[in-house]
């Protein structure tokens, strides 16, 4: 069975639906293939609101990841920086101290400066202590895992748990 690991950056803009910036949503996804997914392949079937946002919006099907791993390559994406200038060319474990520098923007901290409202969705992977978790980071809202579901919870801990930066999809 094929794990998805997705990561939804929801971006809405704060002002009216007449407004003339662009709602943006940006999906990445850990270990799925190009024609998993019925954009890229007629024969997929069941995912139909992947059809629809592709059919009412702006696809860029030439993607190149910054790594070849989760970390680096999350760190990438929000950054728009190679690990090598970041510092994050590694993978973030459970009992990881550090998470993406807090020198780094994201861009959660440049959409919400432009006065959108931001959201993420799905697998973090750049820190889980709180300073680095997505709200922390420019994100408005975050529903996720702080690293990979592979990787477990770390029992009693208040960055499993935490309402503040939370909830987070432990089991």
């Amino acid at each position: 069975k094929m794990l998805l690991h997705l990561i939804t950056i929801l971006l809405l803009p704060r002002h009216s639906a007449s407004s003339s910036r662009p709602n943006i949503v940006l999906m990445m996804a850990d270990d799925l293939g190009w024609g998993d997914v019925a954009p890229n392949n007629p024969d997929i079937k069941y995912t139909p609101n992947i059809v629809k946002l592709a059919s009412q919006g702006t696809r860029y099907t030439d993607f190149h990841a910054a790594a070849s791993v989760c970390t680096p390559s999350r760190a990438g994406l929000l950054t728009g920086r190679l690990g090598q200038r970041t510092g994050v060319d590694f993978l973030f474990f459970v009992h990881s101290k550090g998470g993406l520098p807090l020198t780094e923007y994201t861009m959660g901290d440049y959409f919400k400066s432009a006065g959108y409202k931001t959201g993420i969705i799905g697998k973090w992977h750049l820190g889980h202590t709180e300073k680095y978790l997505p709200l922390s980071r420019g994100f408005d809202y975050y529903f996720g895992l702080p690293y990979s579901n592979d990787m477990g919870c770390v029992a009693n801990s208040r960055q499993v748990y935490n309402i503040k930066s939370g909830p987070f999809l432990c089991t």
